[in-house]
């Protein structure tokens, strides 16, 4: 681990330099062995009641699944107890080949029940804002504004790696915090082949028909929910556009499923159960 005095020395220095912009108009750092990083102005945050769930390896929908905030210096962002948002640092930070770095987050904050859980590894080569996942695990609402310290980055010499072998993931060059997509590799597909359709749980639910409007699709929802079920409204991708379907529950038999649909039924809802893997 290299000291914070170190750190500073290398910025800028030689051909592949590290680079950490803005550094000049930043107050001087209070670890002995890490630089502290600011909070940047940009949060996203997951909608709710558009998907039972993500969709492993899907990113296309992911702009229509999240919404983006600017907060202006000066301005606040109230992260709600058991609440989640990506942040983004302030500063731009680019790696040399023979540097890599983990963000650790400040313990002021997390004494408050704020967790910046982060993908922890700054590879060699990284280029970008560095995405901060925060979330407040306490009691009480906490104030985000942006400009303050709110992480420490620590940094290792690693051998110096070829240009090829720098880091290519799909975050280099963001400005903004993204959720991005987690796709399975081909180690993961061969295991899912070789273990075969008779090894997944089966179980079945129950949903409405589809619909184009995702504004009906959330009245059937509320009318559900106001009396009694456990609804949400489930979005699926259909010939390049998106349809809308009201899921309603989940059952551990075909026979309360179709019990359920029999009972929504009687009450003018037409749905359907269908069994899921």
């Amino acid at each position: 681990m290299l000291k914070a005095e170190i750190v500073h020395q290398l910025i800028g220095e030689g051909d592949d330099p590290l680079l950490i912009s803005p550094r000049k108009v930043l107050l001087p750092d209070k670890g002995p062995a890490s630089i502290d990083l600011r909070l940047g102005c940009w949060f996203e945050t997951l909608r709710e009641s558009r998907m039972t769930h993500l969709k492993t390896g899907s990113a296309r929908y992911v702009g229509q699944l999240t919404k983006s905030r600017y907060v202006r210096f000066g301005d606040k962002y109230i992260l709600h107890p058991q609440t989640f948002v990506l942040g983004v640092t302030l500063e731009w930070v680019r790696l040399p080949g023979d540097l890599g770095a983990y963000i650790i987050g400040r313990s002021t904050w997390g004494r408050r029940g704020l967790i910046i859980a982060t993908a922890a590894g700054v590879h060699p080569g990284f280029t970008g804002c560095l995405t901060l996942e925060l979330t407040n695990l306490g009691a009480i609402p906490i104030e985000l504004i942006p400009g303050m310290t709110i992480c420490q980055l620590f940094f290792h010499r690693v051998q110096t790696l070829k240009k090829e072998e720098m880091d290519k993931s799909e975050f280099i060059g963001q400005r903004k915090p993204t959720v991005g997509s987690a796709k399975p590799d081909a180690v993961a597909k061969k295991l899912w082949k070789a273990h075969g359709e008779s090894h997944k749980t089966q179980f079945y639910c129950t949903k409405s028909n589809e619909f184009r409007d995702f504004v009906k699709a959330q009245e059937l929802k509320t009318r559900l929910v106001n009396t009694g079920y456990n609804a949400c409204v489930m979005a699926n991708e259909e010939h390049d556009s998106l349809m809308y379907t009201v899921l309603i529950g989940y059952h551990d038999s075909a026979d309360e499923a179709n019990e359920e649909v029999i009972e929504l039924r009687e009450k003018g809802i037409e749905a359907t159960a269908q069994q899921v893997q």
